[in-house]
């Protein structure tokens, strides 16, 4: 069975809150809003999603892939601000909360990984050291 005609997303947004974890989450200089704690809410699910069409003609390929989605989004955001809010996914199995906290800490670790990679391209200039080699 595939998701006919559904979006995921929506989906998700509408199942019940399946746990909560709490996370620093880093400072965002571009709205002035500070490093601080907050409480994610957090969902997850199954779903079958299709291949795209141009690769029905490979037969080994299934018909489709389960996608595990988790929706987290922020509890109680700043006055005035929108809340965190994101969608993860993966392949992995996610069969329980403490799956899906373990999934969310991955990804609340994208935003440091995100600075690195932009201190090495603008302030050490790493492509142009890779030009020369």
């Amino acid at each position: 069975m595939t998701m006919e005609n559904k979006r995921i997303l929506d989906e998700i947004g509408k199942k019940r809150c399946q746990g909560r974890v709490e996370v620093r989450l880093p400072r965002d200089s571009r709205s002035g809003i500070p490093e601080r704690d907050a409480v994610l809410q957090i969902r997850y699910a199954s779903y079958p999603v299709k291949w795209p069409q141009i690769l029905d003609k490979i037969k080994a390929l299934p018909d489709a892939v389960d996608l595990r989605v988790m929706y987290v989004k922020e509890e109680k955001a700043p006055a005035g601000k929108r809340p965190v809010e994101c969608f993860p996914a993966t392949s992995e199995p996610v069969n329980s909360a403490e799956e899906a906290y373990e999934y969310v800490g991955y990804y609340t670790r994208r935003w440091k990984i995100e600075r690195f990679h932009y201190v090495l391209k603008s302030g050490c200039a790493i492509e142009k050291l890779q030009e020369r080699a």
